[in-house]
C-alpha cells in the first residue's frame, strides 16, 4: 500500500497522476533479471545488435545443410538430365529407337528434380533471413564500402564474362571435333557447357546485391571463383603443351587473387564490427 499511496500522490508542479502502463510489483517484467536465478540465460549479444557469429548455432547450421543437400540434388537432377535429353533426342532424330528411351528418362530425371526448385528457394531465403551477410550493409553509404562493392561488382562481373566466354568456346570446340555428328558427343558437349553457363548465370546474379551493399555478393563471388580454379588446375596438370599449362597457372593464380580481394571487399561491406 505504501507504493500505490506513493504513486498516487500529487505531482508538486502540479501536472495530473498518471498511473503506469506496466506492471512494476517486485519480480515483474521490468526488472532487471537475477544472475543468481539459475533459470536466467545471458543473452548471445546486446538487444537490437546483430549476431556476431551469424551461422554457429547448430539450429542455423543444421539449416544451411538441409538448404545446400536440397540445392545439390536439384543441381545434379538437372545436369543429369542435360545429356540425357540432349544425345536422346539426336539419336532419335538420326533413327536410333533407343535414343527416344533416354530422352524421356532425361524428361523423367528434370521432373522429379523441378519439383525440389520452390522447396531450395524457401530454405535458402531461411538461411538467408537468418544471416547478417544478406541484409544491406549499415557502413554501405561510406565512400570505402561503396568502392569495395564496385570492386567486388567488377570481379564478379568479370567472373561472369570469362564464364560465359568458356560456354561459348566449348561450343566452338566440339563443332569443330564433330560432337554434332554423334550422339554421346553431343551430349557431353552439353553437359561440359552447362557447367560454365550455369557458373556465369551465378556471377550475374551477385550484381544487384552488391549494388546494393550486400556483403552476401562478395562471399558468393569467392565461392564462384574457387570453383572457376577448377578447370585451371585440370589445365595446369594435365596440359598437352607449355602454353596450355602457362594458361592453367594464370588462371589459378588470378582466381586465388580474386577470392582474396573478394574476401577483403566482404570485411569493408560489413564495417569495422566485423
Amino acid at each position: 500500500m505504501a507504493v500505490s499511496d506513493r504513486r498516487r500522490a500529487p505531482d508538486p508542479r502540479g501536472r495530473p497522476h498518471r498511473p503506469h502502463p506496466y506492471p512494476t510489483a517486485p519480480g515483474s517484467l521490468l526488472d532487471p533479471p537475477d544472475p543468481r536465478d539459475p533459470f536466467h540465460e545471458p543473452p548471445a549479444h546486446p538487444r537490437g545488435a546483430e549476431d556476431p557469429r551469424p551461422g554457429r548455432t547448430p539450429q542455423h547450421r543444421a539449416l544451411v545443410w538441409r538448404a545446400r543437400q536440397l540445392g545439390g540434388l536439384l543441381t545434379a537432377g538437372c545436369l543429369a538430365a542435360v545429356p540425357l535429353i540432349a544425345g536422346g533426342l539426336h539419336a532419335a532424330l538420326r533413327g536410333a529407337p533407343a535414343g527416344l528411351l533416354l530422352a524421356l528418362a532425361g524428361l523423367a530425371t528434370l521432373a522429379a528434380a523441378v519439383p525440389l526448385a520452390p522447396r531450395a528457394r524457401l530454405l535458402r531465403r531461411r538461411v538467408l533471413a537468418r544471416s547478417a551477410d544478406a541484409r544491406t550493409s549499415p557502413v554501405a553509404h561510406l565512400p570505402d564500402a561503396r568502392a569495395a562493392a564496385t570492386l567486388a561488382a567488377r570481379l564478379n562481373g568479370l567472373l561472369a564474362l570469362l564464364s560465359f566466354g568458356a560456354t561459348v568456346y566449348l561450343l566452338v570446340l566440339g563443332a569443330d571435333l564433330g560432337a554434332f555428328h554423334d550422339s554421346v558427343a553431343f551430349g557431353a558437349l552439353l553437359l561440359a557447357a552447362a557447367l560454365p553457363l550455369a557458373l556465369s548465370l551465378a556471377a550475374a546474379a551477385t550484381l544487384p546485391l552488391l549494388l546494393r551493399g550486400v556483403p552476401a555478393g562478395a562471399t558468393a563471388g569467392r565461392r564462384l571463383y574457387a570453383a572457376f580454379t577448377l578447370p585451371g588446375l585440370a589445365l595446369l596438370v594435365r596440359g598437352g603443351s607449355t602454353a596450355t599449362q602457362a594458361l592453367g597457372a594464370a588462371t589459378v593464380l588470378g582466381c586465388l587473387a580474386a577470392i582474396a580481394v573478394l574476401g577483403r571487399c566482404a570485411r569493408r561491406l560489413r564495417g569495422p564490427a566485423a
